[in-house]
């Protein structure tokens, strides 16, 4: 507490405001660093900390030069009409959450004081970082600041590595003020505090927070979220608080809260907003003004104004007492149904998605839709209509309307179904247009995140196998790297595109690339995403490999591991079918009406394809493109990197990447930002540009 008494600056002259709980940490710090100077505590009344109108008048009368407000509080007595009567404030301390970072230049425009950022855990002592806001600077959002002078932060990765400047990791804090664990729970004090392996000192601890931030290149910190608000929405990795911070940018939001709400069998995101004083903002403005700074998927499908947001007794904003999201609201433009195929196929979308109604205009992903809702849904229109629409159809016509058409002119006579078509377009650019690969799970659905992150920047297409739809198995690979060429070629002809691919994706990418080669073409850039080569090695049982790939193919569809021994049981045929009729948020409702059956057979006959294919050393007549190898920094003990077991075909020439997490989290999350930067910049833009609204440095 001296120390925090010396970093506040206090004087015999202060007089520090003190309204919080004494069974508050904050309270100690309200209480006793004014003491330890000698200066003075102006005691708010009990409840009073609730009473932004009394805080004013209380601070008034009683000449407080210093306080400490959560962030929503102080937006309130910042609003009291009675706040320009505080003179005497020459400090105030917020905290506690994520700051809006509107808030900085409305208190600078109310008051002379200043204002500092600070954060701090009650298990490390409070006060651990600080943040003075500057006068006149507009930043997107506020740093929690700067390590103090005793204080040890760490920021680590899932492998308890150390993140470089611009990376998510969690943030951990050692030194001597950790608090010693918590009373009577040995159990969680073990969980959180843990020895620390780089201290300095012997016999040192570091305290897991669960929060994540990242290192700015001035050395101070950003806040991003808490662990525990990343959550998968849609097959995609979402940081909640990301979403949080994209609301509160939004010019006329004073406050927003994100939550994610299991609906039907699936997780959809819900934004709750309040209005700046005097401002008349419309959801669909809102909604256009998120569209323009997120991808898709991470704009909540509901968006609820409220007067204000529920809090706790300690000021912060309690998620929990949220009202129920409407989602009866429409990112569309909301045409009902015609003809009667549209209204079967619209009560298909709205079963498939979990929701009431479906206009025939909205866009399926939009909506909420993602990799294995598309699949139940081809799957179910099928099994009700009778007619098989191969899925990549469905990132070519994704409305009730437009799949509506394709069926109506096979039936009328004017054309047949599409042909299984696997080349789809992701994204639109004006740059050089990259090709992606399917991985051995056939579809291309995992590169949607990446492709949202490159739109406008440059083209994105994928490749998916043909034989979800047909009823085939793949052949060898360098038949399918033939054939998708000559795809690839027909679309492009003899323009520049480049090849890629994650996992399989990348060898086949790189087949491509060879035969381009030797047709005497040439593919500019040859991205491999965690693409590992492969290697003669001995194979386990059939049981032990069966069991290994059930484990890959829980992981290709975006499932947890809880999913497993049900996406096993199907397989083994001991649950009913693909009916439906699991308890909703049960592993069982995530699989219902999905065809496991086949697409575990298409997985498994590439896995098979891959694992008698051999690499060969290029040529050295031929000419080689520039390659570029992403490598997921956490890998199974005695796994190699991909970079060392590439070498001795590709040469010294590899352009080399690191990216957080693990294999199956490269096209997600702080891994795919990263990796969308890095393609940015190969075509000539900006890393930050390539990340839109959320740069990986402030």
């Amino acid at each position: 507490r001296l120390e925090y008494a010396r970093r506040m600056d206090f004087t015999a002259d202060d007089a520090f405001l003190q309204k919080t709980t004494l069974a508050f940490d904050v309270s100690i710090a309200e209480i006793f660093g004014p003491l330890v100077a000698g200066g003075r505590v102006v005691q708010a009344r009990p409840g009073g900390q609730r009473d932004p109108s009394y805080l004013v008048s209380l601070m008034a009368a009683a000449g407080t030069t210093q306080a400490s407000f959560p962030p929503g509080l102080l937006e309130a007595v910042l609003a009291e009409p009675g706040f320009s009567a505080v003179t005497r404030l020459r400090t105030v301390v917020t905290g506690g959450e994520t700051v809006p970072a509107e808030l900085a230049p409305r208190f600078h425009a109310a008051s002379s004081a200043d204002l500092l950022n600070r954060y701090g855990p009650t298990e490390a002592t409070i006060s651990l970082t600080s943040w003075r806001c500057r006068r006149g600077e507009r930043p997107r959002a506020l740093p929690i600041g700067y390590p103090t002078a005793r204080a040890r932060v760490v920021l680590l990765d899932r492998s308890w590595r150390p993140v470089p400047v611009g990376v998510v990791g969690e943030l951990c804090i050692g030194g001597p003020g950790l608090a010693r664990g918590y009373l009577g729970r040995p159990a969680a004090t073990a969980e959180v505090f843990v020895p620390d392996p780089r201290s300095p000192a012997a016999g040192g601890r570091l305290y897991r927070s669960g929060d994540l931030a990242r290192w700015r290149t001035d050395g101070a910190l950003d806040f991003v979220g808490r662990r525990d608000r990343q959550v998968k929405v849609r097959g995609f990795r979402v940081e909640l608080g990301e979403i949080e911070a994209a609301l509160r940018a939004v010019p006329g939001v004073a406050e927003a809260a994100v939550v994610d709400v299991a609906d039907g069998g699936t997780r959809r995101l819900a934004g709750y907003w309040v209005a700046a004083a005097g401002d008349d903002l419309e959801n669909e403005v809102l909604r256009d003004a998120l569209a323009a700074r997120l991808p898709e998927y991470m704009v909540p499908q509901a968006l609820r104004r409220l007067e204000t947001l529920p809090r706790s007794p300690t000021g912060k904003i309690d998620r929990k007492a949220l009202p129920a999201p409407v989602w009866g609201e429409s990112p569309g433009s909301g045409r009902a149904p015609a003809t009667e195929l549209e209204h079967r196929l619209a009560a298909i979308f709205a079963e498939v998605l979990g929701c009431e109604a479906v206009a025939a205009d909205e866009d399926f992903f939009e909506r909420g839709g993602h990799s294995l809702t598309a699949v139940r849904l081809m799957a179910r229109i099928e099994g009700r209509l009778g007619r098989r629409i191969p899925l990549a159809e469905l990132f070519r016509r994704p409305t009730v309307a437009e799949l509506a058409e394709t069926l109506a002119a096979s039936e009328d006579g004017c054309a047949g179904l599409p042909r299984t078509e696997p080349l789809v377009e992701l994204a639109s650019g004006a740059g050089e247009p990259l090709v992606l690969i399917h991985p051995a799970g056939g579809t291309v659905f995992c590169y949607r995140a990446l492709a949202a992150r490159l739109a406008g920047i440059r083209p994105v297409w994928a490749l998916s196998a043909p034989e979800i739809d047909d009823g085939t198995l793949p052949p060898d690979l360098a038949t399918l790297a033939a054939r998708y060429l000559d795809r690839v070629e027909k679309q492009f002809g003899e323009g520049g595109w480049s090849l890629g691919g994650w996992s399989m994706g990348g060898l086949i990418a790189l087949e491509m690339a060879r035969l381009r080669a030797r047709r005497g073409a040439t593919v500019p850039e040859l991205v491999l995403i965690d693409t590992f080569p492969p290697v003669a090695e001995v194979e386990p049982p059939v049981e032990g490999r069966r069991q290994r790939r059930i484990d890959a193919f829980v992981r290709h569809l975006g499932l947890s591991a809880g999913h497993r021994a049900e996406v096993a049981a199907r397989l083994e045929g001991s649950h009913a079918g693909s009916s439906s009729g699991s308890p909703s948020g049960s592993p069982g409702a995530m699989l219902d009406g999905l065809p496991l059956t086949r697409l575990f057979e298409v997985f498994c006959a590439h896995a098979d394809r891959l694992a008698v294919h051999r690499v060969e050393a290029w040529p050295p007549a031929l000419e080689r493109p520039r390659v570029t190898l992403f490598e997921a920094t956490e890998r199974p003990p005695g796994l190699a990197a991909p970079a060392e077991l590439w070498r001795p075909w590709l040469g010294p020439d590899l352009n080399v990447h690191p990216l957080p997490g693990d294999h199956f989290s490269m096209l997600e999350g702080t891994a795919v930002e990263l990796l969308a930067a890095r393609l940015a910049v190969s075509e000539g833009h900006s890393a930050a540009s390539a990340a839109g609204p959320r740069s990986m440095e402030e």
